[in-house]
């Protein structure tokens, strides 16, 4: 196969592969999921605030609530993009659930200090602090949106 040849296979596959993803990004979510992930953040958001005594655990526990509520998020911003009417509601719950994330990333990076530098009162009360803002807004945005 000449150079030119499989030059033009290879940007064939690579051209094909990304009308593949944008068209798999255009589907819209169900909101059955988009609620599914919000609730079992919120679960592991509650966990994490009960396992605080436990450092790498508070730590893992906080950071797998921020992954599925980013997911959520992500889900969410595919479906106002694709909605044929805007939902009104839906900068309202981007802002929350943007708070909610922020909490939740603060709360992760105060456990993972603690974890390092071994220093437990303070950033415990931090980490609580962080954690049940992000718990209200949760379950503020689960019982407002969906």
């Amino acid at each position: 196969m000449s150079q030119s040849a499989l030059q033009r296979t290879l940007l064939g596959a690579a051209l094909m592969v990304g009308l593949w993803a944008s068209l798999a990004q255009a589907q819209p979510r169900n909101t059955a999921l988009i609620r599914r992930q919000l609730e079992t953040s919120l679960t592991l958001q509650i966990e994490a605030v009960n396992a605080l005594d436990e450092a790498g655990r508070a730590e893992r526990l906080t950071y797998d609530a921020y992954v599925q509520m980013r997911a959520a998020h992500g889900h969410m911003t595919i479906n106002d993009s694709n909605a044929k009417y805007p939902d009104p509601l839906f900068p309202l719950a981007n802002r929350r659930i943007e708070q909610a994330r922020g909490r939740l990333l603060a709360a992760h990076e105060v456990l993972k200090a603690r974890t390092t530098s071994n220093a437990s009162g303070n950033a415990i009360d931090i980490a609580r602090n962080h954690l049940t803002e992000a718990i209200r807004m949760t379950r503020l945005i689960l019982a407002t949106t969906f």
